[in-house]
């Protein structure tokens, strides 16, 4: 801001300098009397209305300016402000409030506390330039005390600030642990220590620019000021005569100070939890009204205040705080400006850099960045489009064919070398996919070949003659397709049989460490990635350490969103936390009363020497810590990695115990290491770093060791050996299911997609995840080891059991010593940085391979090789190395096993068993549309870990992947070509095997359900009509109807194993998620959104479960009612009622008590013969059963069912028209009901665009899918995930009911309306009608529907 001419008469400095003080008298000076000169009376009372219009005027535009960053920044999805509008509208408000503090502040305070009107005592010293020191002082006095109270409210929260007023954010990455003897030391100690911010969940691209408790504490005391001087600056405007220019500067002032307040809100609202976010709104409308009603209240002392009078100059400009609130605000601008990191480094983050990518021809060349993959780059740059569209991923097979280098300037990085250093410096690469040279200013700095690992090399000494000449950093990536067929070539390399697991990309994928689906599977896209797909950074390390204090925003190693300015002595490489049992391991069961040993294993790298450093450990909430543990000393050499390793006690009782969620609380806690790192002068205090992880107790087997004799003479169980999982001592039940990645790209996953896949689990009652081997070793979270989302924080939280795998899939593995040397580090480094988690349940060695080399050496002549191959990778290199890491995790040596001989040494038991004995775990996948129920051909197994069977996803999900309405046809070019079962086994395009897997989908769906018609004009004869749509729309729905039914089967038929002499303990569902828009056997779309089998699962997962199990063979029904409730029984009342299609109860039968015993089941109705179980004159076509039950769960509360029997194929069935009609309130609630038959599987949809789940308003419970039956209303609620949502306000109007009668319709050319009322309460009428003489249907595009009118299915 300026001040105008002398010569304008309208304007001096004296105007703008009222507006910062508080009224503080100055007795101890002499005060001369107010004069006719020195402006006595009141203030002016021109332009009175012009004054009172410009409280509101001023209102909006402090409003204006206040609230709009902080809208902007928490609804950036429909907000689009560019990023250099935003950053300047900050800054430049922050200019505004600096300007004001030195330019219209002190200079006036000087010449007004010199004036005439004052007495000589006020003219013989500088007071004004006292009083600002006086001020000074103050300010120092109210931080101490506002960080000191703030620190005790935040803490509250889970933040922390170190006492020595250091940001957060040093540096690390992860790490070894070591198995050191059980000859341990440890001590309780009761102490007051403070916890570490705990990690976001979340951090997407936006930059965290600071510690959270900084922003907030600055916020404050920024916030504190210039609401004081915005007061002030009104009750000002409010007297003075020259309003209309001091009004014309002050809506300038106040709309953009309000913008530099309004951006640190926005900013710090990233940081609170989600109770505490709208404090950014709250603060930014207290700005808002300040000015405001310091003009109403000025407008009403206007007859007796007078700014120009001798009192109020001196009361005025000499108040200290007429400087404090100004200060205030300063230094909350320098709290702000620190995070401009533009003289020093310690991290500086590499996406920071200009990055341009190019191909090896260089004829193309685009803007890169970091983290990125090729794909995502050149997607952003227009080269190509959205890889997940259409037929893309064969049209762009030319990207991952040719070879691609990544290259940045680093001239911004030079300039925060300082000159002459002796710092050190490190480049950290958390991950690079996959195969690369590096070269750094032109030096060569290492070749890579491990997508699972991450790279740091020692700079320093390239530091001195880079910065000085400049250059570039550069990643040039060869493709990892010409790179397997390159290596598979190698005179040393093994042969192996039969293309050895190709199911697209035939690259010798087995001698390449990158994720295996990149090749293509038989539900998957092969894209190949390249790129630095996880974050980078340049890490400097000082030469020597002071008395500072830094605290760490993660657990190490460290990957913050920016670069951070702290200055480091060490980097910590990795961190390893392995609690176990004292004196467990793999070979040793853990005493459940023994105590807990706490193994902390750091990898440090220093770049200064120091002498006898220590680590202290604390878990605050329960008040102990450990002694301080002397570490091995640093030796200051960056290029070397010093092992510190640390065991701590701590007695059983002492922590709660973590439990996945259905069998107790997923208790967390803090674990704080703080390492105390002395400086080089005596007499000063230790440099100390301390970082916070949060980890928990428990302990984990897989239990795989024969059946105790009294098992099997006692209880029936069959002879063999074991298969289930024991947490804390107890068995119990695993349910879940198979995670595959979350998309192609690693690089553009969000905690937001995982965090709802991950809970959609959990609501559907599922206790364990099984991460899929030929995927991707998922993160910690976005600040650990550049994880850029978060997956085990997410599952310890959730109490959601994470089967994890090493990533060898489908095919034989070389032992080739150049290919194990890769190996090592990587299963070292990752077992190491996942140790920590509770959720952790077990480390396989890869996904099905047992069985491929089984069945190898079986049919080869030479088969031996391979299995003696198998034997040197699985049962005993993997496994050595995993066991020397972890204490707490079990190994086993693949996915599906039949268990071992012998577990000490551990020898593998393969084909050598009793016939007849029950050995390891099982799968099932049969696609035989007759042997969907036919229990005969289901496993008798201790667990199954992988059974399902596939279907389309929803038309929904179909629109995010066609571009052309020709497309919409169950076997259109586009459709079948994403269908990737079975495999193709080459780079043939289309797939030449797709039609058998389409026939596998429709056959079953034909063979037990009514379907949509195959010919006709609404068949996949391609027209684009919106009949067309409707019948493509039925098929994916019918065959996902078809998947929840043989899928729901199986689960609790497993579920029933338990109490048989089996004795089965898990189901794992193949699969959970979705990779891309395609057929797939997964229960979750790409977008988030449950297919019909999320909720069969849910059903099928309830603590109890009903069923009824029908052998039509021998006209046996049983139903069953099913228990996984641990250590009690479970008593309630199962209730079984025919009726038949047009909704009349035929037969009631009587209800049913009973009693189920823990981990069994109990057979509530057991009857032979269909003249019994059917009611009197009714046949298999006219009737059906509604079996539902009560039970009371000790300490659950209420837990309800409900399952559905047919004795014959729906498809069969004489459906009649159930005319549904939906009543919609408000939230989303809908109130169904059948006016005429019964509605089989009624499926109530959300439109496009949104992500959500449909519960039963009444239980909460997820609910769709559903027998709808006339007389029984079904009122289900719609729960949207708005961070997913691109539709956040869906209207009622675009939800779409259908039920499988909708099939029957379609081969008449009938068509569904509906009418809807334009109340606020619609009423939707759905019915079917004759379409013979009425208009053509509309053509209709889900998610877009048409006014008035909402279809049961489109039309």
């Amino acid at each position: 801001m300026g001040q105008s001419s002398p010569t304008s008469g309208t304007f001096n400095n004296k105007h703008l300098t009222t507006y910062a003080i508080m009224t503080v008298r100055t007795p101890s000076l002499a005060i001369r009397d107010d004069t006719d000169d020195c402006g006595s009376g009141g203030g002016a009372d021109t332009f009175f209305g012009l004054r009172i219009a410009s409280i509101f005027i001023i209102l909006v535009g402090s409003m204006f300016g206040s609230l709009f960053p902080v809208i902007a920044m928490r609804y950036s999805k429909y907000v689009k402000v560019p990023n250099g509008i935003f950053e300047f509208a900050k800054w430049f408000g922050s200019g505004v409030i600096i300007a004001t503090a030195f330019i219209h502040l002190l200079s006036p305070a000087i010449d007004e506390l010199g004036s005439d009107c004052l007495s000589d005592a006020w003219k013989g010293y500088p007071y004004a330039l006292a009083l600002c020191l006086l001020s000074i002082f103050g300010i120092f006095i109210v931080e101490l005390i506002a960080f000191r109270w703030g620190t005790a409210k935040l803490e509250k929260l889970g933040f922390v600030y170190d006492a020595h007023g250091h940001e957060a954010g040093a540096h690390a990455a992860p790490g070894p642990e070591s198995l050191a003897q059980d000859n341990i030391e440890g001590e309780k100690d009761v102490r007051d220590l403070s916890r570490v911010m705990e990690e976001e969940t979340s951090r997407g691209n936006d930059a965290v620019l600071d510690s959270p408790l900084t922003q907030i504490l600055g916020v404050a005391i920024l916030e504190f000021g210039v609401v004081l001087h915005s007061v002030l600056v009104g009750l000002t405007l409010a007297v003075d005569p020259d309003f209309k220019v001091l009004f014309v500067v002050l809506v300038f002032h106040q709309t953009f100070e309000g913008l530099g307040v309004g951006s640190r809100l926005a900013y710090m609202q990233k940081h609170l939890p989600q109770a505490y976010r709208n404090v950014s709104v709250y603060g930014a409308l207290l700005y808002g009204i300040t000015t405001p009603v310091g003009i109403a209240a000025g407008l009403g002392v206007r007859t007796t205040y007078n700014p120009d009078s001798t009192t109020a100059s001196i009361i005025m400009m000499s108040s200290p705080f007429s400087f404090f609130s100004k200060r205030c605000q300063v230094k909350a601008l320098l709290l702000g400006l620190s995070l401009f990191h533009c003289a020093f480094a310690a991290i500086f983050d590499l996406s920071e850099l200009s990055w341009s990518l190019k191909n090896e021809n260089g004829s193309i060349v685009v803007p890169g960045t970091v983290p990125s993959q090729a794909h995502i780059d050149l997607l952003k740059a227009g080269v190509i489009t959205e890889p997940l569209l259409e037929i893309n991923d064969f049209t762009q097979r030319w990207v991952w064919m040719d070879n691609w280098t990544y290259t940045a300037d680093l001239s911004k990085f030079f300039d925060t070398i300082q000159p002459a250093s002796s710092d050190q410096t490190l480049l950290v690469f958390y991950g690079l996919d996959t195969i690369a040279n590096i070269t750094f200013a032109g030096i060569p700095i290492a070749w890579v070949n491990n997508q699972f690992r991450q790279y740091v090399y020692d700079l320093t000494p390239h530091i001195p003659a880079a910065a000085a000449s400049g250059g570039n950093l550069t990643v040039e990536f060869k493709s990892a397709f010409w790179y397997g067929l390159n290596v598979s070539s190698r005179p040393d390399a093994e042969f192996f049989p039969g293309g050895n697991g190709v199911f697209e990309v035939p690259a010798a994928r087995h001698y390449i460490r990158k994720q295996q689906i990149d090749f293509g599977w038989d539900w998957s896209p092969a894209f190949v990635p390249t790129g630095i797909y996880k974050p980078a950074y340049l890490v400097t390390l000082a030469n020597e350490s002071d008395a500072s204090s830094i605290t760490l925003s993660s657990t190490p190693p460290l990957s913050p969103s920016g670069s951070t300015n702290t200055s480091d002595v060490i980097f910590i490489e990795e961190v390893a936390v392995d609690i176990y049992k004292l004196g467990s391991s793999f070979n040793v069961l853990p005493d459940q009363s023994a105590d807990w040993v706490v193994n902390v294993s750091l990898a440090i790298r220093a770049g200064a020497s120091v002498e006898a450093p220590t680590v202290q450990l604390a878990l605050p909430e329960l008040d102990v810590s450990s002694e301080a543990f002397t570490i091995p000393t640093l030796n200051g050499h960056a290029n070397e990695t010093v092992w510190a390793i640390v065991q701590w006690q701590i007695p059983d009782a002492v922590p709660q115990r973590w439990y996945p969620h259905n069998l107790g609380t997923p208790q967390l806690y803090n674990l704080t290491a703080t390492l105390s790192l002395p400086t080089s002068s005596p007499t000063s205090e230790p440099h100390k770093v301390s970082f916070t992880t949060r980890t928990g107790f428990r302990t984990i087997r897989l239990v795989q060791l024969p059946v105790p004799q009294s098992d099997v003479t006692e209880r029936g169980l069959t002879p063999g050996d074991q298969y289930h999982f024991e947490v804390n001592g107890k068995e119990f039940w695993s349910k879940g299911s198979n995670l595959v990645p979350f998309d192609p790209f690693y690089s553009r996953i969000t905690t937001d997609r995982v965090q709802w896949v991950l809970q959609s689990a959990v609501t559907s009652g599922q206790n364990m995840v099984r991460v899929w081997g030929g995927g991707i070793l998922q993160p910690s979270n976005a600040g650990t080891a550049g994880g850029v989302y978060a997956f085990y924080d997410l599952c310890d939280e959730l109490g959601i059991l994470a089967w994890s795998e090493f990533l060898f899939s489908d095919a034989l593995s070389p032992i080739n010593p150049f290919f194990l040397e890769s190996v090592e580090p990587e299963i070292r480094e990752n077992v190491r940085r996942l140790n920590r988690h509770p959720s952790v349940a077990q480390w396989a060695g890869g996904n099905e391979i047992e069985g491929i080399v089984i069945s190898t050496n079986q049919s080869l002549p030479n088969g031996t090789i391979y299995l003696d191959q198998f034997v040197t990778m699985f049962q005993d290199f993997l496994h050595d190395l995993e066991t020397s890491e972890s204490r707490s995790v079990p190994y086993t040596d693949c996915s599906t096993t039949k268990g071992f001989l012998s577990l000490d040494p551990y020898i593998l038991r393969f084909d050598n068993g009793t016939s007849g004995d029950i050995y390891g775990n099982s799968e099932r996948f049969d696609y035989t549309a007759t042997d969907a129920f036919d229990y005969s051909t289901y496993p008798i197994a201790r667990f199954v870990n992988e059974f399902g069977f596939h279907s389309m996803p929803s038309i929904y999900a179909w629109e995010q992947a066609l571009l052309s309405p020709e497309d919409f046809a169950f076997n259109s070019t586009v459709v079948v070509s994403r269908e990737h079962h079975n495999p193709a086994g080459s780079l043939a395009f289309p797939n030449p095997n797709a039609p058998e897997g389409q026939a596998e989908m429709t056959l079953a769906a034909e063979q037990w359900l009514p379907v949509p018609p195959f010919l006709g004009s609404n068949s996949s004869i391609i027209s684009g009509s919106a009949q067309d749509n409707a019948t493509f729309a039925a098929w994916c729905y019918t065959t996902q109807v078809f998947q929840a039914l043989t899928i729901a089967s199986e689960i609790n038929f497993y579920r029933r194993g338990a109490g048989l002499p089996e004795n089965n303990l898990g189901g794992i569902v193949w699969q959970l998620n979705d990779i891309w828009q395609a057929p797939s056997w997964s229960s979750i779309e790409f977008d988030g959104r449950w297919k019909v089998l999320a909720y069969a699962e849910e059903r099928a997962y309830r603590p109890i479960t009903i069923h009824p199990f029908w052998i039509p063979e021998a006209e046996n029904l049983e139903v069953s009612v099913m228990s996984d409730i641990l250590g009690s029984d479970v008593q309630g009342t199962a209730q079984m009622t025919w009726y038949d299609w047009s909704g009349k109860v035929v037969q009631a039968l009587p209800a049913v008590k009973f009693t189920v015993p823990s981990l069994n089941f109990t057979a509530v109705l057991n009857q032979t013969g269909l003249d019994t179980i059917l009611p009197p004159g009714k046949g298999v076509q006219d009737v059906w059963m509604l079996v539902n039950v009560t039970a009371e769960v000790p300490g659950g509360g209420t837990v309800t069912n409900e399952n559905y029997f047919t004795p014959t194929s729906l498809g069969n069935v004489t459906l009649i028209d159930p005319e549904i009609t939906v009543n919609t309130g408000y939230s989303y609630e809908f109130v169904l009901e059948a006016k005429g038959g019964v509605a089989p599987w009624t499926w109530i949809e959300h439109p496009a665009g949104t992500v959500g789940m449909f519960i039963d308003a009444y239980t909460g419970s997820p609910s769709n899918a559903f027998y709808l039956i006339p007389g029984i209303q079904k009122i289900v609620r719609f729960i949207p995930n708005t961070a997913l949502s691109t539709v956040q306000d869906p209207r009622p109007i675009d939800f779409v009911v259908r039920s499988l009668f909708n099939n029957t319709i379609l081969d008449t050319g009938s068509k569904v309306e509906t009418e809807v009322a334009v109340d606020e309460v619609q009423v939707i009428s759905i019915s079917t009608v004759d379409t013979i003489g009425h208009a053509p249907a509309k053509p209709y595009f889900p998610g877009h529907g048409h006014d008035g009118q909402i279809p049961v299915v489109p039309p």
